[in-house]
């Protein structure tokens, strides 16, 4: 008998190599799942033996998947439709597969970002759970037994095991981000619904948040392309952070994004601030970095408006930011604005109105007066805005604003500092959708409605030529 198992088993890895080599085509992939779908594992319950997936062939199915799933349209639509988002217990389990993938391949090359792509791809194509309602009565892969109580059930390897312990208290964390309505009713469905049996890990929702937690972190610690690099950094505020038990576990990666240099730390700056707001980070240097990002190139990068987006919730949110932090990124907005576009300026001019009004101890800018030329001791050039002396210097980019082509820029620079004190505050996020197009709209539409005749011409031309013209007696006008 034992020679017999030995003889299944070294035929059973062979034509599992044999798939594995065959991967390029969706006929072995498929072969491949229904292999897993008939060798499943088995776990001790208090009456029988019960199968769950097979951890090890789940990772070899997820490793041998050929990469650039986004060039391969139907293999991606394949692996997701009839794979990953159909069973609840194959998300589980593949969250585990992932982590454990991502932790070899980081031992064994931490420099590989085309693995380190694919294993993203494939972290990014896992649904996730909204509520434990969902988990109860979603479909499984192999169907969990109904009040069964569990010998074994240690799914996780040594290491996430211990980690295990120490989330015990995860529903009790109070750094955990607010989550979606779904999440805050879970508790009112339970109340009204009687309370089922969940034996295994892969039936209890805490258990998939830590599991997508693991697989989030050990991903990102791989060297991701930038392409993955800047996809990451806008899922992870929204698809991520608020999901799982603790989100100052992303800290340091959100850190270390938001030190790089170009258009990365724009897309940083949400789930960092948001760690701040909402978990209590400290991180002392962030509005020195973020005055750092303004710059005129960035009136034209591409998420400009995720920019300022977050530029607004950064400067009006917090109310205890001083004089001279204020003051400094008042000065350097319309410092750049000068090279912006109209509709940058516009934005530009209406943060500036509100920010003055809403921190009457800036006054001082738009009010100073004296009656010999003097110097700016603004210094432009400083990174730290409390080095950059703004309280010292004056708005005079307001007045060069004033001279600007565009009627609604030179409006509004002439309008700040001139207030009502009953005067709403500018809406910012009408600001943010300006574009050349909607400015033309808008100017054209202003004239549309007062009737005005555009003059072509100041007399009407006798000739296509001039009379001093070669050609001006040959063709006339009747």
């Amino acid at each position: 008998i034992k020679k017999w198992k030995t003889f299944l088993r070294k035929q059973f890895d062979l034509f599992i190599k044999q798939l594995i080599e065959r991967m390029h085509r969706k006929t072995a992939v498929r072969t491949f799942w229904g292999v897993i779908a008939a060798a499943p594992q088995y776990t001790c319950g208090k009456k029988e033996k019960y199968p769950f997936v097979s951890l090890a062939l789940l990772k070899q199915w997820l490793s041998a998947i050929p990469g650039k799933l986004e060039q391969d349209r139907s293999l991606r639509v394949m692996v997701e439709s009839e794979f990953l988002h159909q069973y609840v217990d194959v998300q589980y389990f593949a969250y585990i597969a992932l982590a454990e993938l991502a932790k070899d391949q980081y031992c064994r090359d931490s420099t590989d970002q085309s693995k380190a792509e694919l294993l993203y791809q494939l972290l990014n194509m896992l649904q996730r759970a909204q509520t434990q309602h969902e988990l109860d009565e979603g479909s499984y892969l192999f169907e969990p037994p109904k009040n069964e109580v569990m010998i074994e059930e240690n799914f996780m390897s040594e290491d996430e095991d211990s980690e295990e312990e120490n989330d015990d208290d995860d529903d009790n964390d109070n750094t955990s981000l607010p989550r979606d309505d779904d999440d805050n009713n879970e508790k009112k469905k339970s109340l009204s619904t009687p309370p089922k049996s969940r034996a295994f890990q892969y039936q209890q929702l805490k258990c998939h948040r830590r599991a997508m937690c693991r697989a989030w972190l050990a991903v990102l610690r791989l060297p991701l392309p930038p392409s993955g690099l800047k996809h990451a950094l806008q899922v992870l505020p929204t698809r991520v952070l608020p999901h799982i038990p603790h989100p100052l576990r992303f800290s340091e990666f959100l850190v270390q994004a938001y030190n790089h240099d170009g258009v990365i730390p724009v897309l940083a700056l949400d789930g960092l601030f948001s760690l701040m707001i909402e978990c209590g980070l400290e991180y002392p240097r962030f509005y020195t970095s973020l005055y750092r990002l303004i710059q005129p190139t960035l009136f034209y990068v591409k998420y400009r408006i995720r920019f300022f987006e977050l530029l607004i919730k950064c400067l009006t949110r917090n109310e205890m930011l001083p004089a001279h932090i204020v003051a400094a990124f008042c000065k350097r907005l319309l410092r750049s604005s000068l090279n912006a576009p109209p509709s940058g300026c516009l934005f530009t001019l209406a943060l500036t109105s509100n920010l003055l009004r809403k921190h009457p101890e800036c006054a001082c800018l738009i009010h100073r007066s004296s009656s010999s030329e003097v110097e700016d001791k603004f210094d432009s050039n400083a990174d730290d805005p409390k080095k950059a002396r703004a309280l010292e210097s004056s708005l005079w980019e307001l007045k060069a604003l004033e001279e600007h082509y565009h009627p609604a820029v030179a409006t509004m620079a002439l309008s700040i500092g001139r207030e009502d004190n009953k005067a709403p505050m500018h809406d910012l996020e009408v600001f943010l959708r300006h574009t050349y197009k909607s400015l033309f709209d808008q100017e054209r539409k202003r004239l549309d409605k007062k009737r005005r005749k555009v003059p072509l011409t100041f007399s009407k031309p006798k000739a296509l030529f001039v009379e001093t013209d070669v050609f001006s007696r040959i063709l006339k006008i009747p």
